[in-house]
């Protein structure tokens, strides 16, 4: 028996999909599956389906709001996108939010693999978001195309802890998740920043606003993607999740 992350109810914790199991229906395996924490640690996963899951989150919440959010919210919002033979699909606001109520539930997660005194979000955080679905104004989004050469479902997460001279104390968390032909960024800040913080401007070509606000009238999909024939998707799909680093080391 042990906490849940977000009701604090002691109970027997279950696995919550990281790659949630409708996706499996989506996009049909094999898969290569890719993970690195915030330590290095990373491992790839070649499988028949997608079945990660995080022992972080008790039954009553796992089969209760946080399947609500995949059946009301993920699924049919990001379904088309993941599968990648649609064009031409408006992405409204509401859409955007629903994306964004999925990612932020993904970054949470993860971030809850972690000790209690190690993780990014309070638990204060978790529960209202539990409650409410509430994504804190210090937290932004972004998504884009990602096309592989492979069956790839990659979610990474990194932390950098410290403070800037110039940009005050703060702490930042990124969490990148790809799958299919979809991939999307939660950023999420602590502390106090004075000024806006800026990423590696190489990827400002295919990074699209997703949370709090998409741009008005967007059209999936966009223009430009991770398919890049010089370098490796993958690897460039890494960079993209790095591209905090920089600005975060250089401020």
């Amino acid at each position: 028996m042990a906490l849940c992350a977000f009701c604090m109810n002691t109970a027997k914790l279950t696995g919550e999909h990281v790659n949630s199991d409708w996706m499996n229906k989506i996009l049909r395996g094999p898969w290569t599956r890719f993970f690195n924490s915030s330590e290095g640690a990373s491992a790839e996963h070649p499988s028949a389906k997608l079945n990660w899951k995080a022992k972080v989150v008790c039954e009553k919440c796992n089969g209760g709001w946080m399947s609500d959010i995949e059946s009301k919210h993920a699924s049919p919002v990001m379904g088309p996108l993941i599968e990648g033979e649609e064009i031409d699909i408006p992405i409204t606001q509401t859409d955007a939010q629903s994306i964004a109520i999925f990612a932020f539930k993904t970054a949470l997660v993860v971030d809850a693999l972690r000790e209690d005194e190690d993780r990014f979000f309070s638990q204060s955080v978790r529960t209202d978001f539990m409650n409410s679905l509430s994504i804190p104004s210090s937290v932004n989004m972004w998504f884009c195309a990602y096309l592989t050469r492979e069956r790839r479902a990659d979610t990474l997460a990194v932390y950098y802890k410290g403070h800037s001279r110039f940009k005050g104390f703060f702490d930042l968390y990124v969490c990148t998740f790809g799958v299919g032909c979809f991939a999307f960024q939660v950023l999420a800040v602590n502390g106090f920043a004075i000024g806006p913080l800026f990423p590696d401007r190489r990827f400002d070509y295919l990074s699209v606003p997703l949370w709090p606000n998409i741009p008005a009238g967007f059209v999936w999909p966009p223009r430009r993607n991770l398919q890049i024939v010089a370098v490796d998707t993958y690897e460039r799909f890494v960079q993209y999740h790095k591209r905090w680093e920089a600005s975060y080391s250089l401020l």
